[in-house]
């Protein structure tokens, strides 16, 4: 049995391949532009295909296992991924296998809705091979028509169209958020050293306080007064520390879990997977309301509030900038 070499230039390009992938963001296509333009290639130095990518995710070799025979065997060789990893990238192609199979006939957006007219549900139905939204109109006189999936597949992504964010934009936004996060920690030292220095002070007066009062220089009543009032003095001290340390970066996490959240709704518009449009709308989003053949939605972002304060003005600026990227705001 021959040995196996992997070639050490191409693993981090393959690697990349599987991280990708495990997301369930990108798909195929989308995945072998993105790491064939890095100059990722095949046999005689062609760039890889849609299928060749396909084949490297269900290749077990890359985390250290091979298939001889029908037998598998354990590999001698550096595993280039997980088995965990590996495992996730499966469980992402059966997921869209099977959504395949069943998006024809999956109501996605039954139970998302209300009618605008009576406030019932909108229910929905397959006639013809379409997929039809109406209101149930249980015991009433309800006069809205039905309306297209397609139909309201196209609302949705003009709405998703507002706030989404492309690959290169939330690599952009993602590295100056994590900049500006350094800088915001670094800058903060100081003042931490300084709320901290203000500490050993306090604690330094108690102790001077206890020497005092030892010598019967002040009253038991004049000592307990000053401890108490210096220890609340230090508590004070040590929440503000508290405070201040969190406060440096405190707004990152969120931010960047928002910037995720946008290009998470550009890769589900990309693909058309409208399930995965759906959830987003969801965290967006409420009271969702199909009038007139039109969806409605009121949008009050959780995200709104620290946008406003976050110390993180360069790349608002450049958000600002960009006519495709939008806060969301109320949607009607």
């Amino acid at each position: 049995m021959r040995t196996i070499i992997l070639d050490e230039g191409k693993a981090p390009f393959i690697k990349r391949v599987f991280e990708l992938y495990s997301t369930g963001k990108y798909t195929l296509d989308e995945i072998r532009d993105k790491i064939n333009s890095l100059g990722l290639t095949g046999r005689r130095n062609k760039p890889l295909s849609r299928s060749q990518y396909q084949t490297i995710l269900k290749n077990p070799l890359y985390y250290g296992v091979f298939r001889y025979k029908g037998e598998t065997y354990e590999g001698t060789h550096e595993p280039i991924i997980t088995k965990k990893l590996f495992d996730r990238c499966q469980e992402v192609m059966r997921m869209r296998g099977r959504h395949k199979e069943k998006q024809t006939t999956k109501f996605v957006l039954r139970g998302l809705m209300r009618c605008g007219e009576c406030s019932r549900m909108i229910t929905a139905e397959l006639q013809k091979g379409h997929v039809y939204y109406r209101c149930t109109k249980r015991l009433t006189n309800c006069k809205q028509k039905y309306v297209r999936e397609e139909e309201l597949a196209a609302q949705i992504k003009k709405f998703i169209q507002k706030v989404s964010l492309c690959a290169d934009w939330t690599k952009k936004i993602l590295e100056q958020l994590e900049k500006d996060k350094n800088s915001a920690v670094q800058s903060s030292l100081p003042q931490q050293q300084n709320l901290q220095n203000k500490i050993t002070e306090v604690d330094n007066k108690i102790n001077k306080l206890i020497d005092i009062y030892l010598e019967g220089t002040i009253t038991l009543e004049e000592y307990q007064r000053k401890k108490e009032s210096f220890i609340n003095e230090k508590k004070v001290l040590q929440e503000n520390l508290k405070d201040f340390a969190a406060g440096a970066n405190n707004w990152f996490e969120p931010a960047k879990e928002f910037v995720t959240l946008l290009n998470s709704a550009h890769c589900a518009m990309e693909e058309r997977n409208l399930e995965s449009q759906k959830e987003f709308l969801k965290k967006i989003g409420s009271n969702f309301i199909l009038k007139e053949r039109r969806l409605v939605f009121s949008s009050e972002s959780p995200y709104r509030g620290f946008l406003s304060d976050a110390p993180f003005p360069n790349w608002r600026r450049g958000w600002d900038s960009n006519p495709g990227a939008q806060l969301p705001g109320p949607i009607a």
